[in-house]
């Protein structure tokens, strides 16, 4: 089964020039995950995960508004 695979979560440290609208989806760089606290994910009796590559990883990071990230991997 092929799906998306999405998570949204609150980051309060976050600071902007308070000029960005609430629900605004703002894409960052990907390797800005890795400065970034992220939710440990569990999925009970998941037997196995594979992300999907075709020229590179599909994967995406945005900030919503201000404060909170929203990832979204296929």
């Amino acid at each position: 089964m092929t799906m998306y695979f999405t998570v949204i979560w609150n980051e309060p440290r976050f600071v902007t020039n308070n000029t960005v609208e609430a629900e605004t989806y703002t894409p960052i760089d990907l390797n800005f995950l890795n400065h970034l606290w992220v939710p440990n994910i569990f999925i009970y009796d998941l037997r196995s995960f594979a992300a999907m590559n075709v020229l590179k990883k599909l994967a995406g990071v945005y900030i919503i508004g201000d404060s909170r990230v929203y990832y979204n991997q296929v």
